[in-house]
């Protein structure tokens, strides 16, 4: 899943890793901890805001 905006972006040097918000805090929790996922956060190609992406695995099910 990608959630993009089109506001001012992230910094170049933007490490979501090292990053102590509660809102991003809630997110890692769910996706890397629950559903075994991923989550990177960067500035748009098109320099015009930022994007998440989220992965997570499909169930083999």
């Amino acid at each position: 899943m990608a959630v993009r905006d089109n506001g001012v972006g992230v910094p170049e040097d933007f490490d979501s890793e090292s990053q102590q918000g509660l809102g991003l805090s809630i997110i890692r929790g769910l996706v890397i901890t629950e559903l075994s996922g991923s989550i990177e956060v960067r500035r748009r190609s098109d320099a015009s805001g930022s994007e998440a992406l989220i992965e997570v695995p499909l169930p083999d099910n």
